[in-house]
């Protein structure tokens, strides 16, 4: 999965953490030259400032390559540079105090530097790691990259989001068959499956203003699990509509181009999603993965057409009848609502 996201998604994060990665090398070397028994006070003094120079070079390179979430990083950049400072002027101030000690007090320098690069900094890469896990939605780690456009695709057609949930095993289902119908069919076969995923997936909604969201979603995916369609998909629009007003704006114009909708801020949730849709390149993207395969499923949920193709809130509500109320426009609620709380529960947190 690392393979594919630099390779597809992160070559300039990539080319960073290269360059880090040599300046951090070059730095040590500093640090070997400035201790070895036979070098003088001047050499000393030079390697120590170009020492200085490469540590803020090495950090200009951290916050180029995390300049997405710099915010998650800068905490333990500032902390770095206060135990890098700390970490060499003390010793540095007892060499011209005590020049008997003067090799050991070199000695010290390194080694402080040496353990702050690899203890304190460098672990901190586990966050990055992290925020790839938290681009990429659980289920789909295992999907190649070059089946993303594919997966892009699916969730246009059927109107289905399929990020977080269900499970990995039938998104690889999904993906091998062709039509609608048929993966349609494949939901609703693994209908306990689904439910459960859905369950699972909605534990990491935890923000209090959606909270009683969450818990309408879990009644609506209990009714679907019992057969009861029709019912859940009258609550999980009703949710997806409410959600959609209170945070569901907010979320897009905080996370795609403010050229994509209209300056008024009573703009619909339809006109909202079409505008984030209108921002999709053509190419994958992995930070972008999740939030398009929303936005792509939902563009038709809001419109007020008359044809029903996928789900549409606005035909439910106004035009109930045995077409517009089916069980495959239930699962695609289900899916499409669990989806839209986590992200907007990510968006409230941030």
């Amino acid at each position: 999965m690392l393979h594919a996201v630099a390779r597809k998604n992160a070559f300039i994060a990539a080319s960073a953490v290269t360059s880090m990665a040599a300046q951090r090398q070059s730095f040590l070397n500093s640090v070997q030259a400035a201790t070895r028994p036979t070098t003088n006070v001047k050499i000393v003094l030079d390697a120590l400032a170009s020492m200085a120079t490469q540590q803020q070079s090495f950090l200009n390179s951290v916050q180029a390559a995390t300049r997405p979430t710099t915010s998650i990083l800068s905490s333990s950049v500032r902390s770095f540079q206060r135990n890098w400072i700390s970490s060499y002027t003390s010793p540095l101030s007892s060499l011209t105090l005590q020049t008997d000690s003067f090799q050991s007090s070199l000695h010290q320098i390194a080694g402080t530097i040496s353990r702050v690069f690899t203890e304190d900094l460098f672990s901190r890469f586990d966050t990055l790691r992290w925020l790839f896990r938290e681009w990429l939605p659980d289920n789909l780690r295992d999907v190649d990259a070059g089946l993303w456009i594919w997966l892009l695709r699916i969730s246009a057609k059927d109107g289905t989001c399929l990020a977080w949930a269900p499970r990995a095993e039938i998104v690889a289902e999904l993906l091998a068959l062709r039509h609608s119908k048929d993966r349609q069919s494949c939901l609703m076969e693994h209908r306990p499956e689904v439910v459960e995923d859905v369950e699972t997936s909605l534990k990491e909604v935890d923000h209090p203003d959606l909270l009683d969201l969450r818990e309408l979603t879990l009644q609506a995916a209990a009714c679907i699990r019992d057969g009861h369609d029709s019912p859940a998909q009258a609550r999980l629009a009703n949710v997806l509509d409410t959600t959609m007003r209170a945070h569901g704006h907010a979320w897009l114009r905080s996370y795609f181009p403010q050229g994509a909708f209209p300056p008024s801020p009573n703009t619909g949730s339809h006109k909202m999603i079409a505008g984030a849709h209108s921002t999709y390149s053509g190419s994958p993207q992995l930070r972008m993965l999740g939030p398009y395969l929303l936005v792509n499923a939902m563009k038709n949920v809001f419109s007020g057409f008359d044809r029903q193709h996928t789900l549409n809130r606005h035909l439910g509500s106004h035009k109930a009848s045995s077409n517009s109320y089916r069980s495959e426009f239930a699962f695609a609620a289900l899916l499409n609502t669990q989806a839209l709380l986590r992200l907007v529960d990510r968006y409230l947190y941030a």
